[in-house]
């Protein structure tokens, strides 16, 4: 706390709040043990020695705050005489309260989150798009599992052929280590079109593969990589839009995925004995690109970047128990929690339903999931995020067994 010597002096905060003690003598008490004062003088400013008093804006300064008993007995007067003058708000010797009007924010209207307008619900809408292309294609794998299964890669067992489904769902994750760091240091867009061609690239490779392992490489690890480079970040980005209402758009943004998820298997039953693989997955790639296009107007970070420091990946914030706990706990959960989209339409043919009904249950699943992730949302901004996650993990597992 500092106090200023000319005309009216200043008591500085943490919050930077100004704090104007009016009528205050020019006179610099003793310094000292036996003044019994804790001030010392340095420069033009008197420092408290104790410590630094937290002001917030529009409170008043009390005596006993600004230590004024024993400054008034370093003045030649008594506690009495300083308890007679309580700070008066109005006027008086002793008047002190905030001045809200020289008080800057401490905030700044850029951290005033919208939580709702135009502007944040089309970043929202954008980011759907974005979940729908990357997500939204991947929850779509149990579609070519069957595919693979009884047409271009009969030779392959069923587990050879789902390790390019599950490259594709621990790839969506995995990037994030990077880019998420590269998102908080103000590098969103340019990974995000490069992550934006990759996938386009990617998806219409695909068909052109021939071998087991082109495939591999395409639609796993081509697709994982863009897939996770364009998801990672969107999550930050809607979090600078949304605070109060933000678990309700996360469940929007994980709505796309849904939509996706029911489309693509949809496509790939309507176009496959119509046009053949080859045109199936360029329908896809044209429907991709559409999806994407829209997502590079709209999507855009509001806040500043942060000022971070030190390595790419800080594995420090592992010393937290809490996150350590809860990071292992979501790495066990995702290990189990795709294996009925990835293996249900596998599971249909072996139970002689047909191959298009087949397409039809992972389309079907994905419809299903809308429900769950737009309400999932709404009660988590009111119960909590993890009070909502326990109790439907433990759900679908048990459905999955």
């Amino acid at each position: 706390m500092g106090l200023e010597e000319e005309g009216s002096s200043t008591i500085s905060t943490p919050q930077r709040t100004l704090v104007h003690v009016e009528n205050e003598p020019d006179v610099t008490p003793p310094y000292g043990p036996e003044a019994n004062i804790p001030y010392k003088k340095s420069g033009n400013e008197m420092t408290d020695v104790e410590g630094v008093i937290s002001i917030q804006p529009g409170a008043s300064v009390t005596p006993d705050m600004v230590e004024l008993p024993k400054y008034s007995q370093a003045m030649g007067g008594t506690d009495t005489d300083a308890r007679k003058k309580p700070c008066d708000t109005e006027k008086g010797e002793h008047s002190t309260k905030v001045d809200e009007k020289e008080a800057p924010d401490t905030l700044g209207e850029e951290y005033q989150y919208p939580d709702g307008g135009w502007r944040a619900w089309s970043v929202v809408f954008g980011g759907s798009c974005v979940t729908f292309s990357t997500f939204g294609f991947v929850n779509a794998w149990g579609a070519f599992q069957a595919y693979y299964e009884n047409v271009k890669f009969p030779d392959h067992s069923p587990s050879s052929i789902a390790w390019i489904g599950s490259i594709q769902y621990s790839l969506i994750f995995v990037p994030g280590i990077i880019v998420g760091r590269l998102f908080d240091r103000g590098y969103f867009r340019a990974p995000f079109v490069f992550a934006n061609l990759l996938l386009l690239l990617a998806t219409f490779l695909i068909p052109e593969c021939k071998q087991f392992y082109q495939t591999l490489l395409c639609q796993g690890i081509l697709t994982g990589v863009a897939s996770g480079m364009m998801f990672s970040p969107i999550l930050a980005v809607v979090s600078h839009w949304f605070k109060a209402r933000r678990q309700l758009a996360f469940g929007l943004l994980a709505v796309g995925s849904s939509i996706g998820g029911t489309v693509f298997p949809l496509i790939v039953r309507a176009t496959l004995p119509a046009v053949g693989f080859k045109w199936t997955m360029r329908i896809l790639g044209f429907v991709i690109l559409a999806t994407t296009s829209i997502a590079q107007l709209l999507l855009k970070p509001r806040l500043p970047p942060r000022k971070t420091r030190g390595r790419v990946i800080d594995i420090s914030q592992f010393k937290n128990v809490a996150f350590s706990i809860y990071t292992a706990a979501s790495v066990i959960g995702f290990l189990g929690i795709y294996t009925m989209l990835t293996y249900v339409a596998t599971y249909a043919t072996q139970r002689n339903v047909s191959q298009s009904m087949a397409y039809n249950l992972v389309a079907i699943a994905n419809a299903a999931s809308l429900i769950g992730r737009l309400t999932t949302g709404l009660l988590a901004d009111k119960y909590g995020p993890l009070n909502i996650m326990t109790p439907f993990t433990f759900s679908a597992a048990i459905f999955t067994y």
